[in-house]
C-alpha cells in the first residue's frame, strides 16, 4: 500500500503538540486567585438551579462554563491542577479550530499559519491556564467564525447549525458575547444583502432567508436567560458604584491592547502600564530597554498589522471579519471611554479569534512570509522558554492559599472567628473548614451589590437610600476623610461580633490591600486633592476605609496577637481578653 507523505498533517501535529506544551506547562500555580475561587465556588453548587441561583444573586456572569466545570469536577475531582487541566484542553482544542477556520478561508497552508499564530498567542496561552470561562468562549467564538466562513462557500444547513450552536454557546458563556453575536449577525447579513444586490439570484435570496432564520432561532433560545440578564442590569443600575472605575480609559490602553494581541511581552491584569515600563527602564537602562521593547513588542506588532492590512483588501469574507472586529473593538473602546468597560487583557482577549484568522490569511498572501513568521515564532518560543514573567510562567495570586496556611498555623478552633474583607462569600467552597467561623462582611460584595442590610450598619438608612451613581462621590466624601470608624459601625462590630466572643477566643482578619489599598492618611490626602479624588476608584476608597475601620475597632476592644503584612495583603490575629481587664 502506497503512503503519501502529508506535510500539512505533520506541521499541524507539531503545532498542536507545541501549543499543548505551552498550555499544559506549569499548570500548578500554587493556588487559585480570587476570580478563580469565585468560578470554583459557583461550579460546586448543585446543577442546574444551585448554579443559576448563585449567579443570579451573587454574580454577573452567564452559566454555561460553570455547568461544564461542575461535571468536570464531579468526574475528575476538585484539585487545582485538575481544574486548570480543563481550561488547557479547551485552549489546545482551539488551535485545531483555528486551523480549520484558516483552511476554510483559503487553503491548508493558511490553516497551518493560522494555527501557528494561535499556538504562540500569549493571551491564548495565559487564559488556557486560567480557571475561568475565557478558554470556552474563545473556543466558541473561533467555532462561530469557522462556520460563518464555511457558510459563505457552502451555505448548507450543517454550517448554519454549527454557527447557531456556537453563537448560542457564546451568549450563554459571557454577557458581552451577546454584543459579538449581534455585530457578527448584523455585518454578515449586510454582506449577504449587498452580494444579492450585486448578483440577484434565487440562491442568494435563500441564503439571506436561511441565515436570518437561524439567528432568529438563536435569539428565541436565548430568551430563557433574559430575566437573569435584566436582573444583572438592574443590579448595576441600582449600585451607587461604577464597576469599572478602577481602570479609567487612557489612549495608551489601545496601544497596550494591540501589544497584548501580537507580542509575547504582555500585560494581563495590570492597568498602570507606565509604571511597569518605568520599572524595566530602571533595571535595563533607558536605551537598552527601548531596544528590547522594539524587538519584542514593536516589530511583532508591525508584522501582524502588515499582514492584517494585506488581508482586508484581498478577500471579501476577510473584509467582513475585519468589519466585525472593528465594530466589536470600537464598542469596547466607546464603553471604556464612558467608564462601562476596561481595556485590558482579560476583556480585550475576545478580539483574538477575529484578529488571528485575519492575520493568518494576510500572511498567506505575503511573498516573504517565511522570514516574518520565523521571526515572531522563534521570538515567542524563546521568550516563553526563558523569560520568567512570560505567559506560561506567570503565577496567579496565591493570597488565599497563604491565608489558609496562616490560619491553620494559628490553630484556630470552631469557637474562633474570621473576617475576610474580600471573598468571604466563597469560604464555604474554598475553605470549608472555616465556614462556621466566618463573620459575614465581604466589603466588595457589600458595596458593589449594595447590600443594604450591612450598609445600614455602617451608615444611616436615609443616607444610603439617598446615594446614587451621580452623587456618590459627594455623599461619601466626608465619610472617607474621617479618621475614626463611625459610632454606628463600631457598635455593630462590638455587639454582633466582639461581645459574642468569650474570653480567650480569637479573631483572625484578612485585609485585601489590592482592593482596599489606601491607609487612613492616604485617604485623607486623596479627598483633599479634587483631581485625584475624581480619578481614583471610589469603590477602592470605600473598601479601604471600611477595612481600616474594622482593624481600628478590633485593636480598640481586643488584644493584638500577631500582624503579618506583605504586598497586597495583611493578616491580623486578635484575642478577647478577660472582661475585668477590658472596658467594653
Amino acid at each position: 500500500m502506497n503512503y503519501k507523505f502529508d506535510k500539512h498533517k505533520l506541521f499541524l501535529l507539531l503545532i498542536v503538540v507545541v501549543g499543548a506544551g505551552f498550555r499544559f506547562y506549569n499548570l500548578d500555580k500554587g493556588g487559585l486567585w480570587y476570580d478563580e475561587i469565585g468560578t470554583f465556588s459557583v461550579a460546586k453548587e448543585s446543577f442546574p438551579f444551585g448554579i443559576i441561583n448563585t449567579l443570579y444573586h451573587n454574580d454577573v456572569h452567564c452559566p454555561l462554563f460553570y455547568f461544564f466545570l461542575h461535571f468536570w469536577m464531579k468526574i475528575f475531582g476538585e484539585q487545582e491542577l485538575v481544574l486548570r487541566f480543563f481550561s488547557a484542553i479547551l485552549g489546545t482544542a482551539n488551535i485545531i479550530v483555528f486551523y480549520l477556520a484558516g483552511k476554510a478561508l483559503k487553503s491548508r497552508t493558511t490553516g497551518i499559519i493560522t494555527a501557528l499564530l494561535a499556538m504562540i498567542s500569549p493571551l491564548l496561552i495565559y487564559f488556557s491556564q486560567e480557571v475561568r470561562f475565557y478558554p470556552l468562549i474563545l473556543l466558541l467564538m473561533t467555532s462561530s467564525l469557522l462556520f460563518l466562513i464555511r457558510f459563505t462557500s457552502k451555505p448548507n444547513t450543517k454550517n448554519l447549525i454549527g454557527l447557531g450552536i456556537s453563537n448560542l454557546g457564546i451568549m450563554y458563556s459571557y454577557t458581552i458575547g451577546l454584543v459579538f453575536v449581534f455585530f457578527e449577525a448584523l455585518i454578515y447579513a449586510g454582506f449577504l444583502i449587498i452580494k444579492n444586490y450585486q448578483e440577484n439570484t434565487l440562491s442568494n435570496r435563500e441564503n439571506i432567508k436561511k441565515f436570518l432564520i437561524s439567528q432568529a432561532i438563536c435569539v428565541i433560545l436565548f430568551v430563557p436567560y433574559l430575566p437573569m440578564l435584566f436582573h444583572h442590569l438592574e443590579v448595576s443600575a441600582n449600585s451607587f458604584l461604577n464597576f469599572f472605575d478602577w481602570g479609567r480609559f487612557k489612549v495608551i490602553d489601545i496601544f497596550t491592547a494591540v501589544q497584548n494581541w501580537f507580542s509575547p511581552y504582555m500585560f494581563v491584569y495590570k492597568h498602570n502600564y507606565m509604571d511597569t515600563h518605568k520599572d524595566f527602564t530602571e533595571i535595563f537602562g533607558f536605551k537598552t530597554y527601548l531596544v528590547l521593547f522594539f524587538l519584542i513588542a514593536v516589530i511583532p506588532m508591525i508584522i501582524y498589522i502588515t499582514a492584517i492590512v494585506r488581508a482586508i483588501f484581498r478577500n471579501k469574507p476577510v473584509l467582513v471579519l475585519f468589519l466585525i472586529f472593528m465594530s466589536f473593538f470600537s464598542f469596547e473602546i466607546l464603553m471604556a471611554v464612558n467608564e462601562r468597560f476596561i481595556l485590558h487583557g482579560k476583556y480585550t482577549v475576545l478580539n483574538l479569534p477575529l484578529i488571528i484568522i485575519i492575520a493568518g490569511y494576510g500572511f498567506s498572501e505575503i511573498k516573504v512570509k517565511k522570514p516574518l513568521l520565523s521571526y515572531i515564532t522563534v521570538l515567542s518560543i524563546l521568550y516563553y522558554l526563558f523569560i520568567p514573567f512570560s505567559a506560561p510562567h506567570l503565577k496567579r495570586s496565591t493570597a488565599y492559599k497563604k491565608i489558609q496556611k496562616t490560619f491553620h498555623g494559628y490553630n484556630l478552633t470552631k469557637q474562633d472567628k474570621i473576617i475576610l474583607t474580600h471573598g468571604s462569600r466563597y469560604v464555604k467552597s474554598y475553605f470549608p473548614e472555616f465556614t462556621s467561623m466566618v463573620f459575614p462582611i465581604d466589603l466588595e460584595y457589600v458595596y458593589f451589590y449594595r447590600q443594604n442590610e450591612l450598609l445600614y450598619q455602617i451608615f444611616d438608612k436615609d443616607f444610603i437610600d439617598s446615594v446614587n451613581k451621580k452623587n456618590s462621590r459627594i455623599k461619601f466624601k466626608n465619610f472617607l476623610s474621617t479618621e475614626e470608624p463611625s459610632k454606628k459601625f463600631e457598635n455593630y462590630l462590638k455587639n454582633e461580633l466582639i461581645n459574642q466572643m468569650q474570653p480567650g477566643e480569637r479573631l483572625a482578619i484578612y485585609v485585601n490591600r489590592m482592593t482596599g489599598k489606601y491607609k487612613t492618611d492616604e485617604l485623607k490626602q486623596l479627598v483633599k486633592n479634587e483631581r485625584e479624588y475624581k480619578e481614583k476608584s471610589l469603590a477602592r476608597m470605600l473598601i479601604s476605609k471600611s477595612s481600616n475601620d474594622i482593624i481600628k475597632t478590633c485593636k480598640k476592644y481586643l488584644k493584638t496577637i500577631d500582624v503579618q503584612k506583605t504586598p497586597g495583603k495583611e493578616i491580623y490575629l486578635f484575642r478577647k481578653q478577660n472582661l475585668n481587664n477590658l472596658n467594653l
